[in-house]
Formats: C-alpha cells, structure tokens, sequence
C-alpha cells in the first residue's frame, strides 16, 4: 500500500513538472518581444519547480 501510495505521489509530481513546464514554454514567447529582445520579466525557471517539488518532499 505504501509503494503505491509513493508512486501515485510520484506520478502527480511529475504531472505537476511537466505542466509547468508548458507553461514556462509558452510565458517565455510572451515575454519576449517582436524584435526577438526578452522584456525585462524574470520568469521561474524548470529547477525552482523541481526544487519546491524537492521541499514538499522532505
């Protein structure tokens, strides 16, 4: 029961990666302006996510 337990939390995780991820995709080609310069919004990056999902997990 506790295996599955941590694989479903595993699972959920990596859900929640992988749509942040999408988003961080599709916030980077707003951010950035017509002329290919990125605007001055600093954006989280994929690791700040991995590093809250590490945190959780502790």
């Amino acid at each position: 029961l506790l295996l599955e337990l941590l694989e479903l939390l595993f699972d959920k995780l990596n859900a929640v990666a992988q749509a942040h991820s999408v988003v961080l995709n599709h916030l980077q080609k707003i951010v950035v302006s017509p002329n290919g310069v990125q605007e001055g919004i600093k954006l989280y990056e994929q690791a700040d996510v991995y590093a809250k999902i590490q945190t959780v997990l502790q």
